[in-house]
């Protein structure tokens, strides 16, 4: 018998996942030039406009010597190394690009 844990979301997290799931369902598919699958509006606008104001400026990990490119990785602990201030948001966000 195999355990499957159950994860808490926050009441943002299934907003943005009913949303995506109602972009996925209304993606266009297109075979050419190669198969693809566009997704319109994916993250509700406002939320989107909120989250594009609110990249983080820690959490950051290089991925290059240099530093000139730079990982926001969204899963596992990362998360808890985004500003304090946009954290909630950024894991709603982890939360509903991991979710089933």
């Amino acid at each position: 018998m195999s355990a499957v844990s159950k994860i808490e979301t926050s009441g943002l997290t299934q907003e943005l996942v009913r949303h995506a799931v109602a972009s996925i369902e209304a993606a266009d598919r297109f075979s050419l030039p190669f198969p693809h699958i566009f997704f319109r509006d994916f993250f509700p606008k406002d939320f989107y406009a909120d989250l594009i104001r609110s990249v983080p400026t820690d959490g950051y990990d290089p991925i290059t010597s240099n530093g000139t490119r730079m990982a926001l990785r969204l899963y596992g602990d990362n998360v808890g190394k985004v500003d304090a201030e946009f954290r909630e948001m950024w894991a709603a966000v982890s939360e509903t690009l991991t979710s089933r």
